[in-house]
């Protein structure tokens, strides 16, 4: 669906900023990393620029113009077909009189609200402490350090595997589900994390009866595997259930919360990443296996599916499984 093009545009960009961090393509020096650092202005004008024409929330103008028909065009220009239970919802959002505001407490304090940002922050958590940004920061040290002695070609495959994954994902998350989908993905990423930290144990000599050539090709073989499942899943899906899961008038703030998630764990990874690689290596990628299959399970005791599915039909899912859960929980 177009929710999951978000994970098309980060793995494309992230694929650009693979081939603009080699220094043949940039240079090196003190200009090299200027230019680095100055290209993201470019698409930011661009998508600044973009954003001026894109068209308001449906619900939105719904209740701002208690004009149904002009809500429902807006919606189709959103999508091609308008199912009757949106331009009924959108019919409920123009007769009300007033916006119920959300707060932070009060999506902490209601026990369905509450599970879904936790479940929300969780998969936000989920995507960060997997190992996505020591992969992404340090890919050029995991190989090298796997024994493998020119990683730029290696590295740039990796983006276009990455890319091949979350295009896949694009296409799969409506026919199987958002649960499937991560679940799917978080599975073998934890079995790509095992693999990688078996590779750089080899290569480290830890292990010196397994020590060999193939240690750079398993650690490229199972990084590129990562990579695909991770945009399969963690790459793709957060964001979409974010988006998907909360009711309206709840949406913007719980978004919001699961987004400050997404880089306060981001920041937390990238900081100490070098920190506990140092503490742990060549063993750091069986921290990660554990994070990701901890994960798999957590998405498949609690995460509500939200696949083609309307406010109102997420919301009875959501009541039955806090009905599951004892208050403890959730």
């Amino acid at each position: 669906g177009v929710g999951a093009l978000y994970g098309v545009t980060l793995a494309v960009g992230t694929l650009f900023a693979f081939i603009f961090s080699i220094p043949q393509v940039i240079g090196d020096g003190d200009v090299g990393w200027r230019l680095f650092m100055a290209i993201p202005v470019i698409p930011a004008l661009i998508q600044s620029i973009a954003l001026l024409f894109c068209a308001e929330s449906p619900f939105y103008v719904a209740f701002k113009t208690r004009d149904v028909e002009k809500a429902s065009a807006v919606l189709a220009c959103y999508r091609k077909t308008v199912l009757k239970a949106e331009v009924e919802a959108l019919e409920k959002k123009a007769l009300k009189t007033e916006m119920k505001v959300v707060s932070a407490v009060d999506i902490v304090s209601d026990r369905s609200l509450r599970l879904l940002f936790l479940v929300g922050v969780g998969l936000m958590m989920a995507q960060q402490l997997c190992g996505v940004n020591g992969v992404l920061a340090y890919t050029r040290p995991v190989f090298l350090q796997a024994g493998v002695s020119d990683p730029t070609v290696a590295i740039v495959v990796a983006g276009i595997v990455r890319i091949f994954g979350a295009v896949a994902a694009a296409l799969l998350n409506d026919r199987l589900g958002r649960r499937t989908l991560m679940w799917v993905g978080t599975l073998s990423v934890a079995v790509s994390c095992v693999m990688i930290s078996i590779s750089q144990s080899c290569a480290s000599g830890k292990w010196a009866s397994c020590a060999g050539k193939w240690n750079g090709t398993l650690a490229i073989v199972f990084v590129l595997v990562y990579f695909v499942f991770f945009a399969f899943g963690l790459g793709t899906v957060p964001f979409l259930f974010a988006g998907e899961s909360f009711p309206v008038h709840a949406r913007s703030k719980g978004c919001s919360l699961c987004a400050a998630a997404h880089w306060i764990f981001h920041i937390v990874v990238v900081l100490f990443f070098d920190s506990i690689d140092k503490a742990l290596a060549p063993f750091t990628f069986f921290l990660f296996a554990g994070i990701a299959t901890a994960s798999t399970v957590a998405v498949i005791l609690f995460m509500p599916e939200t696949r083609l599915k309307t406010e109102e039909q997420i919301a009875k899912e959501v009541g039955r499984q806090v009905k599951r859960c004892p208050p403890i929980v959730f």
